[in-house]
């Protein structure tokens, strides 16, 4: 099965990681949101890629520098706030499924937490990141959700990696793929997806080569 995983809920569309934004994917039709998690200094889990909320907020500073109170003073374009992952899965409330990555250090364990909390189905939730070790202290706490390497470097070996850890799928990026690699890692047992993928002819020849999962900027254009 196909899906459709809109990046930062509808980034092209959309102030990224936010409520809004994860609205439109819905609307779009979405299989998937994918957002990021970064923790605060009081350890609330936030819904932001960066580690400062210098880029999209009217604020400064670290995240894991400040308390949620603080943050929720920040807005986003004057009328957005960053949300945290507990109000996501309030907006999604299982309409589709959640790909979250762990961006930042040590959020492995309050995310699992939180899905354990959450009772919704685990296969529900994609846990996706560039920080292996993150992947494997999640692994360990709830085997039973599905997990995506992230990959951008070739030097590093995310097969093995993948291996290892017994993901579920391998998250790439285009340069990294193409018809014969797709099929060699579907032979090895592992579903392929791709990152960020935001031209046309980019995403149907993705879908030619019987790619599992997309991620987009722009889920109007699946």
């Amino acid at each position: 099965m196909f899906l459709k995983i809109g990046h930062r809920g509808a980034k092209g569309l959309a102030p990224e990681n936010t409520l809004s934004s994860f609205q439109k994917a819905i609307d779009f039709g979405c299989d998937v949101i994918e957002l990021d998690v970064q923790l605060t200094k009081d350890k609330k889990l936030l819904v932001i890629h960066d580690e400062k909320v210098n880029r999209m907020t009217n604020g400064r500073g670290l995240v894991k520098e400040k308390i949620l109170k603080e943050i929720k003073e920040l807005s986003i374009k004057k009328t957005e706030k960053i949300p945290t992952l507990k109000e996501v899965f309030n907006l999604v409330n299982k309409k589709i499924k959640i790909n979250i990555e762990l961006k930042g250090e040590n959020t492995a364990r309050p995310v699992a937490r939180l899905i354990k909390k959450s009772r919704w189905p685990l296969d529900r939730f994609f846990i996706s990141s560039f920080n292996w070790e993150e992947l494997k202290k999640f692994k360990k706490l709830c085997p039973k959700v599905k997990i995506l390497i992230l990959a951008k470097n070739r030097k590093k070996d995310f097969f093995e990696a993948g291996k290892k850890i017994k993901a579920y799928g391998l998250n790439l990026p285009l340069k990294f793929l193409n018809e014969k690699k797709i099929e060699d890692f579907h032979e090895q047992g592992f579903r392929v997806f791709a990152w960020t993928i935001n031209q046309k002819n980019d995403i149907e020849k993705l879908k030619l080569w019987k790619i599992d999962g997309i991620t987009s900027d722009y889920p109007d254009r699946f």
